[in-house]
């Protein structure tokens, strides 16, 4: 398992899953995942950021210790699976820093937002969850650290700045399998859900 859910009061801590395949970056393969933490209201799906080595993905180099996108819209919120934000692609433009992130919502509609790549990457640098190895190989966090991150709202100026026209019909939910070849021509297969 490349990413585990983590133990506690953390955004991602009942499930990690499934996102759009890993972006080749000048720092390493950027990786876009959902994290699901139930609450009594029911559970809460956002968006997360990783950072995996450039030559062995299997390295996880940098994991963020908050969420960059959570549902705010009512077509998030709202619909057959309420509270959902699930990322399913995205797609580096021209200017290779601007970045269409295309996710489903509630399970109801497919959407897109706009991030820029350089800022989602100083937000893995700004917001850093302490990777340590436990003799079970576990990623764990560090006692000193605090249970449970601060809420990071998708608001204007963040990672994932705004959404792009208006959502059509779509589903979303499957199981991706990313193969990425290193510098060196050794190519990688890493499943996540």
């Amino acid at each position: 398992m490349l990413l585990a859910a983590r133990h506690g009061g953390w955004w991602d801590s009942n499930k990690v899953g499934l996102g759009p395949p890993p972006l080749l970056t000048k720092d390493g393969w950027l990786i876009c995942y959902h994290g699901v933490r139930v609450t009594a209201s029911g559970s809460i799906y956002r968006l997360g950021l990783a950072l995996l080595d450039k030559d062995d993905p299997t390295k996880v180099l940098a994991r963020g210790n908050e969420w960059v996108f959570g549902p705010q819209e009512p077509y998030e919120r709202s619909g057959d699976v309420p509270d959902v934000v699930f990322p399913c692609g995205w797609v580096l433009r021209d200017d290779e820093d601007t970045l269409h992130v295309y996710y489903g919502a509630a399970d109801s509609v497919v959407c897109v937002a706009e991030a820029s790549l350089t800022r989602l990457l100083s937000h893995l640098e700004e917001h850093p969850y302490p990777l340590t190895k436990s003799t079970r190989t576990r990623w764990t966090r560090p006692a000193r650290l605090q249970a449970g991150p601060r809420a990071w709202r998708n608001a204007p100026g963040n990672s994932v700045t705004h959404r792009l026209g208006n959502p059509v019909a779509g589903t979303t939910g499957r199981r991706a399998v990313a193969a990425l070849r290193g510098d060196d021509g050794q190519s990688t297969v890493i499943s996540y859900w």
